[in-house]
């Protein structure tokens, strides 16, 4: 079955390593991410390759864990992820780089099969609600 690729971009007013910081760091997820009750792992931040977390999300209603792998760590150029449970599976690869005075944050995201399709827009979407909020946090020194 086909994967979806999806590309989501957007333009943050702090340096690059603030904004590579803070989607590196698991203990900042609740703050940005809608669906993040709470993040569980051992690992530090900046999180590095081979590093697993677990973030405990509200979907369809109920609680549900979702852990992911990091697959390749550049700090603070790239960071990588692969979901290795929970209903959707994503691939994920996000680069940082420097851009009018702040950060261009590109994410590529690939969801592999049949969830892929029928749940890429949604996927995507709160994607871009979360990237949105990541962006109003930094930029007003909150994360």
């Amino acid at each position: 079955m086909a994967a979806h690729h999806h590309t989501v971009q957007i333009q943050i007013g702090r340096p690059v390593a603030d904004v590579f910081a803070a989607v590196a760091d698991p203990a900042t997820h609740p703050q940005w991410q809608s669906q993040v009750i709470r993040t569980e792992t051992s690992d530090p931040a900046p999180l590095q390759v081979g590093a697993n977390v677990t973030d405990v999300i509200r979907m369809f209603g109920r609680e549900m864990k979702m852990t992911f792998e990091v697959t390749e760590s550049e700090p603070p150029d790239v960071i990588s992820i692969h979901m290795t449970s929970g209903p959707i599976r994503p691939i994920n690869r996000m680069t940082f780089s420097s851009q009018d005075g702040g950060t261009l944050l590109q994410s590529e995201t690939t969801i592999p099969g049949l969830m892929g399709r029928l749940m890429g827009r949604t996927v995507i979407s709160g994607q871009k609600r979360n990237f949105q909020k990541l962006k109003e946090l930094l930029e007003a020194g909150e994360l």
